[in-house]
């Protein structure tokens, strides 16, 4: 018989921001491609935000700002989260040509004020601290300058990983050898 191995989380406790109002920059927004989801492929965003809180924790990120980021699908229909999120962040509507084709591009760097909510997976019992809306800079807040170098390497991994160009591979290409396709 052999013998049990257990394994545990015993990693340090991760530090959180605290959950609230707070003033946050855009630092990164990076088209990952077409991503599997629940609702088969979909082209996704991935939104990133410093925020105005410092890890305090010992270790390769003492002091640095937190960085907290949404994944959104491409879309600007009326029910989805990137179009919700843009119109608080904005302030106000998308205009119809907005809707057509807006570069989001232009709002790295833009500043924000970002509501943050913890959130405990019941499944692990670990809490994450989770952007629930974006507005525009509160009045008479400082605007904050990006200090993040470079784009997480998660995200970079997570973009690999997508289908390049947003362009996805169809199943059977139109010079496809059929025979070596078809599985019957």
């Amino acid at each position: 018989m052999t013998p049990p191995i257990y394994v545990s989380d015993d990693g340090p406790e991760r530090e959180l921001p605290k959950a609230g109002l707070v003033n946050a920059v855009c630092c990164y927004i990076e088209d990952i491609g077409y991503q599997k989801t629940p609702w088969g492929e979909k082209r996704q965003l991935i939104v990133g935000f410093e925020i105005a809180q410092r890890i305090s924790q010992e270790g390769d990120y003492k002091d640095k700002r937190f960085v907290l980021s949404n994944t959104y699908t491409a879309s600007l229909n009326e029910k989805a989260n990137l179009r919700h999120d843009l119109e608080g962040w904005l302030g106000r509507s998308l205009s119809a040509q907005e809707v057509k084709q807006f570069d989001i591009s232009t709002l790295r760097a833009k500043p924000a004020t970002v509501t943050i909510r913890h959130k405990t997976n019941e499944a692990s019992g670990k809490t994450y601290a989770n952007i629930v809306a974006v507005a525009p800079l509160m009045e008479g807040a400082e605007a904050m300058t990006v200090e993040l170098e470079k784009v997480p390497d998660w995200v970079a991994e997570k973009k690999q990983a997508g289908t390049a160009g947003g362009m996805v591979k169809p199943a059977i290409q139109p010079d496809d050898d059929l025979d070596s396709v078809v599985p019957f």
